[in-house]
């Protein structure tokens, strides 16, 4: 058995793809393909991430020894870990890799056959890991280009800006900024009301402050847009 057929294995057994194995332990997904067709060997730094993050130990994704994951036996009664060493936590300058939002996604159909390509036909950006907003993992964040007026002097057009997709399409604070997929296209406006009795929210631009109401349920996944990235491109 391959390197990467240890990681189908695992993939199998987490019900996942091997793309989302790599990705969800904060790797760019892109390097699966060359690892298959073994353009490039699998490194120790992605085997240490996928046990951290799936408790499959590294020194049998690499070579196949070894127990496949952590265990446990009991000893007078105490369940004592084996085969367990020491795993690098992940520092403020660590890179991780966050899925691009690029402009001509933006919009009708070209966002939802956006997020159909396989991983290696998306754009990936790396940023260090301290500029992940707290508790959400890399895969829920997007960075995403401003287009347009709206926003401005706020957001201004050209800008990059960090976004996170929120648990159960929950809403940030009043007067955040959000990022909402609402009939096939991706707005940014200023969250100024939520109604629960209505069950709509409101939001505001900030240059006119032009309001719109929209049915909360009509909305399929709400961003809250937290930070700039970068500037001007």
């Amino acid at each position: 058995m391959t390197p990467y057929q240890r990681l189908e294995k695992i993939a199998e057994l987490e019900e996942r793809t091997v793309n989302q194995i790599v990705e969800l332990s904060g790797r760019h997904p892109s390097i699966v393909s060359a690892i298959r067709t073994g353009k490039k060997s699998l490194s120790q730094d992605l085997a240490d991430a996928i046990e951290l993050k799936w408790k499959y130990r590294s020194e049998w994704i690499l070579s196949g020894q070894g127990d496949m994951k952590e265990t446990e036996y009991q000893s007078n009664g105490v369940v004592k870990p084996v085969n367990l060493r020491p795993i690098r936590i992940a520092q403020s300058f660590d890179l991780v890799p966050i899925l691009k939002t690029p402009l001509y996604a933006r919009a009708g159909f070209g966002y939802t056959a956006y997020l159909n390509r396989p991983p290696e036909e998306q754009e990936w950006e790396s940023i260090p890991f301290d500029r992940l907003y707290p508790g959400i993992p890399p895969e829920d964040h997007t960075i995403v280009t401003i287009n347009g007026d709206s926003m401005e002097p706020r957001l201004e057009a050209g800008w990059e800006m960090l976004a996170y997709k929120t648990a159960n399409n929950e809403f940030p604070r009043i007067g955040k900024i959000v990022m909402l997929d609402y009939k096939d296209e991706l707005i940014i406006k200023t969250l100024v009301e939520i109604n629960i009795q209505k069950r709509t929210i409101t939001v505001q631009s900030y240059n006119n402050k032009e309001t719109r109401e929209i049915p909360m349920d009509e909305i399929r996944r709400v961003f809250h847009v937290y930070d700039h990235w970068k500037a001007f491109l």
